[in-house]
């Protein structure tokens, strides 16, 4: 699970790399192209690293890891 629960209200809460990746994502794909990235100009130099499938887009898992939210137990 990819977000964080907030017990007392009961509900998932979105991590900050969500909200970031909601904002670059332009065409709401739920993938980032080089073109939404260079927005950031740190994730544009570092694209190429943080597409770990290759396929020329970075999905929201690839760019949690980028951020550096993803913990040893996958949150």
């Amino acid at each position: 699970e990819d977000r964080i629960l907030d017990s007392e209200a009961g509900h998932y809460e979105l991590l900050a790399s969500e909200i970031e990746f909601e904002y670059l994502d332009l065409d709401h794909n739920g993938l980032l192209t080089l073109t939404e990235a260079s927005v950031d100009e740190e994730l544009e130099k570092s694209f190429s690293f943080s597409d770990f499938d290759e396929n020329g887009k970075i999905s929201l898992a690839e760019y949690i890891i980028y951020t550096g939210e993803a913990t040893a137990a996958g949150n």
